[in-house]
């Protein structure tokens, strides 16, 4: 006598896959398969499958149920011809695939977007598109150069297709723009064509990098934009970003309807930063859409920085007047006199390469500091002195200070002062001039950051001590 064995349970995967089999859309009753096989199409299209009334139900069953489209490749020119040959009865009338015959038509009416950008050389590039063009498609356009493709892979006549394009493009732009010269490396603008939309991008003039050296003149003034504590641009929509105008960077955006009240709609915490002191002159003169600054590091908002000033390197995004370059020296004197004793220039403005930024950010540099503190209690000298003056050489171990914790790993970083004096007493107040390593956080070298610093001035002396003021007086790179 035999018995049949009991059927094993159906995986959860076979559920799975057989629920998804029989789903269908709710709002156009299209099944799920064989068109949409993944979750995450699946999940477009229901979330946009929401007609609102009878006649977009209609149209849109009928999209869902049309196969999928071809993307058609043409010209900007062939377009508006067909538009033209279609007239207003409603029938979509039939374009020509791009070709190479077009190609000086299309650089013709690239002429037109590149007026009032200057530019000497220029980076040529072809894209087959986010959509890519069809087999067919490429086989004409390299069949046009002269190349057969004959047992050619999809790939291989693709590739050949942008090659094809590519030197017919390069010929056909230096017959527009002869004293142009073409260049793969540091152009001065980037042009791409799209073979699958048959059209150039936006053309993109590549950034010019200035380097100078600043002296910060006045306190509270932060080195770059720092966006507003309260909204953080939420309800401006910016996040400290002014535009050129007729005024400079002042001009701002249009206020939204809901106006921050503590930037007034600027988006700023400050109104004013050694970055748009210094860029919105530069941005004016060449007609830059902004410009993003890179320091050697950065002061804090109350401390100034003088001597032989910091270096930095202003980049002008997209800039269409690059002539400007030749004015540097007459420029650099605008911007000082623009910045009205707040900021000021050391020397002219020099153009810098596209490596500098990161270069600049990674030198570390020894800095020589004055501070101004108060003792608590009488100063009692020589014995004070003595201490004070004792701490030169010595390691510090510095905890991430409270002040910045909230944007810095607590870590505790180990410092050196190099040097110190002299030290210059004033009643119950002291100036003393300190040199020591990158990175060495002096305010809390003085009063302790409640023992987070170790050694320090408050810790040797036993007292309270009380920064008042700190300057940078020279930055040795």
């Amino acid at each position: 006598m035999t018995t049949d064995a009991a059927s094993p349970p159906e995986s959860q995967e076979n559920l799975a896959r057989n629920k998804q089999q029989t789903e269908s859309c709710d709002a156009c009753g299209k099944p799920r398969f064989p068109r949409y096989k993944t979750d995450k199409s699946w999940a477009k299209h229901k979330q946009f499958c929401t007609p609102q009334d009878a006649a977009s139900q209609s149209n849109h069953v009928a999209r869902c149920e049309a196969p999928p489209a071809k993307r058609i490749c043409i010209s900007p020119e062939a377009a508006g011809a067909a538009a033209a040959k279609g007239g207003g009865g409603g029938t979509a009338a039939t374009v020509r695939s791009p070709s190479l015959d077009e190609l000086p038509q299309l650089v013709q009416s690239l002429k037109q977007q590149l007026e009032g950008i200057e530019f000497n050389a220029v980076q040529l590039g072809v894209t087959l598109g986010k959509a890519g063009i069809a087999r067919d498609v490429a086989a004409r356009l390299v069949s046009s150069s002269g190349t057969t493709t004959d047992h050619i892979g999809e790939g291989s006549v693709q590739q050949l297709a942008k090659e094809s394009v590519s030197k017919r493009l390069r010929e056909e732009f230096l017959k527009m723009f002869p004293a142009t010269v073409i260049a793969s490396h540091n152009p001065d603008l980037k042009l791409l064509l799209d073979l699958s939309l048959w059209q150039f991008e936006k053309p993109t003039p590549t950034a010019i990098l200035l380097q100078g050296r600043y002296r910060k003149l006045v306190r509270g003034i932060p080195q770059t934009r720092w966006p507003c504590a309260d909204c953080r641009n939420q309800k401006t929509g910016r996040y400290g970003k002014r535009h050129a105008g007729e005024e400079g960077m002042e001009q701002t955006a249009p206020l939204a309807q809901e106006t921050c009240k503590a930037c007034k709609g600027s988006g700023l915490q400050y109104p004013h930063s050694v970055q748009d002191l210094i860029g919105h002159t530069l941005v004016k003169a060449f007609n830059a859409e902004d410009c993003v600054f890179h320091g050697m590091g950065r002061e804090d908002i109350d401390v100034r920085c003088l001597g032989s000033g910091r270096p930095f390197v202003l980049e002008l995004k997209a800039p269409t007047r690059r002539s400007a370059t030749e004015e540097l020296e007459a420029l650099t004197a605008t911007v000082n006199t623009a910045a009205d004793g707040r900021v000021e220039l050391c020397g002219p403005l020099q153009l810098s390469g596209h490596a500098e930024p990161a270069r600049l950010k990674g030198l570390s540099p020894d800095k020589t500091y004055t501070v101004r503190f108060r003792v608590a209690g009488s100063f009692r000298r020589p014995e004070d002195e003595a201490l004070i003056l004792a701490l030169e050489g010595r390691e510090l171990d510095q905890r991430t200070p409270v002040r910045v914790e909230q944007r810095r790993a607590d870590l505790v970083r180990g410092r050196r002062v190099i040097s110190l004096g002299p030290l210059v007493a004033d009643g119950d107040e002291l100036e003393l001039t300190i040199k020591a390593a990158s990175g060495t956080y002096i305010k809390e070298f003085v009063h302790g950051d409640d023992g987070r610093t170790v050694p320090s001035v408050s810790s040797v002396l036993g007292r309270r001590c009380e920064v008042l003021w700190l300057d940078v007086c020279e930055i040795h790179a």
